[in-house]
């Protein structure tokens, strides 16, 4: 009996710890649950995953994602520092984390603070299409057109079949009343992905403002049929 008990007692225990998730688990859970867009519960997990390896910057910057898409971005970019942090030996990694903070600091209106993010991010790694059309569409905002097209170039340089690039291109141009290559820069955007809205709303204006349009009115139907929220 003791023995039947003993064994009883072990197999309990094995049980156990196979329920127990390591933080590796926790942290592969939230990123399942991020892929299924439940992200409280993904927040969740990786707070989880954070409880048992605080020092882990992965689980951190995943945290980051989650809250950024779910629109909470000052939590968003608290996590993303102490990532940063966590990551100061590894430039690569954080400059991915940069730029994340820069467009969670763009989603609030922070522009110099993005502007200043994205500047970061870039000097850890000047090859990131990404973060050079994110710095051009917060320069843009601020009404740094100039700047912003030279950022924009620099994103199309770095990967041609960028479409955001070449449709931010297409605005900045657009305001700096240069129409024709506005319109150029736009019908690239819509070559490389014709389903995406905003290029034919910038093709609509720089169409309309070259005074042709019947033209414009097309573009513009299009991309309301296409989703385009001005």
């Amino acid at each position: 009996m003791r023995l039947i008990y003993a064994v009883f007692i072990l197999l309990a225990l094995m049980t156990l710890a196979q329920c127990q998730h390591t933080a590796e688990d926790w942290g592969s859970k939230g990123n399942v649950l991020t892929a299924q867009g439940r992200y409280d519960e993904a927040i969740k997990a990786q707070e989880k995953a954070i409880e048992l390896d605080p020092n882990n910057p992965n689980y951190w910057c995943w945290k980051g994602n989650d809250l950024a898409a779910q629109g909470r971005y000052d939590e968003a970019i608290n996590a993303y520092d102490v990532a940063i942090e966590l990551h100061s030996n590894n430039h690569y990694t954080n400059a991915q984390l940069l730029k994340h903070k820069g467009e969670a600091l763009s989603k609030q209106g922070k522009y110099d603070e993005a502007i200043e993010a994205f500047d970061k991010s870039i000097e850890l790694d000047p090859r990131d299409s990404e973060t050079w059309n994110s710095k051009g569409g917060a320069l843009g905002n601020q009404g740094r057109y100039e700047e912003a097209l030279h950022a924009c170039e620099k994103a199309i340089e770095l990967y041609p079949k960028y479409a955001m690039a070449w449709n931010n291109k297409a605005a900045a141009l657009l305001y700096l009343g240069k129409s024709e290559e506005a319109l150029q820069a736009s019908e690239k955007a819509i070559e490389l992905d014709p389903k995406f809205a905003w290029p034919w709303n910038n093709k609509g204006e720089a169409l309309k403002a070259l005074g042709r349009t019947t033209e414009a009115n097309a573009a513009f139907a299009k991309a309301n049929e296409l989703g385009y929220k001005g």
